[in-house]
């Protein structure tokens, strides 16, 4: 209810959620606690922000893309703090998977058409969290290996935009200006 008030007020927003918090061991872990995205289990749309952007793409990464499209078409993209979910996720995404997950996380974003300062920046920033240090090279060398082996997914336009998008956000962070 909270969310759909949400939208009312906010006549642009075309995808909103919550934060995400797994449940592990019983306590809440932050998960996907980023204001500019809202996570793909969670992704609610307005109906004419998933017309404008023709759906989910049928290639895979649909909820990245989905948040991509919309910001192309002039639609707003919101996770509301005040809005916590519990995602149930198993423990098994923790631990030693995790490394695997650090490393296709990188190729992942290769392939969505990230920049390499952007990769820098995101590793630069993810060296606090676990696994400490290794994740982050474990995600920066995923992006390495994919410049070399993998294709970009999404079309000349929307890659642009991706690279506008991503420098906005570096010029805003540094010149300290939200």
């Amino acid at each position: 209810e909270t969310l759909i008030e949400r939208f009312r007020a906010q006549p642009r927003l075309g995808i909103g959620g919550g934060f995400i918090y797994n449940v592990i061991n019983g306590k809440l872990v932050p998960h996907f606690v980023n204001e500019r995205n809202v996570g793909g289990p969670l992704q609610c749309f307005r109906k004419e922000c998933f017309v404008d952007i023709g759906g989910y793409a049928p290639y895979g990464h649909e909820d990245t893309i989905a948040l991509i499209m919309a910001r192309m078409h002039g639609w707003s993209t919101r996770s509301f703090s005040d809005l916590p979910v519990q995602h149930h996720k198993s423990a098994s995404c923790h631990g030693r998977l995790r490394f695997g997950a650090k490393y296709r996380l990188g190729t992942y974003d290769y392939v969505l058409s990230d920049t390499f300062i952007w990769e820098i920046l995101r590793c630069f920033k993810e060296v606090r969290d676990t696994p400490y240090i290794l994740g982050s090279c474990l995600r920066f060398a995923g992006y390495i290996k994919a410049m070399f082996s993998e294709r970009k997914l999404l079309p000349p336009e929307v890659q642009q935009f991706v690279r506008q998008y991503q420098y906005q956000i570096v010029m805003r962070t540094v010149s300290g200006s939200s």
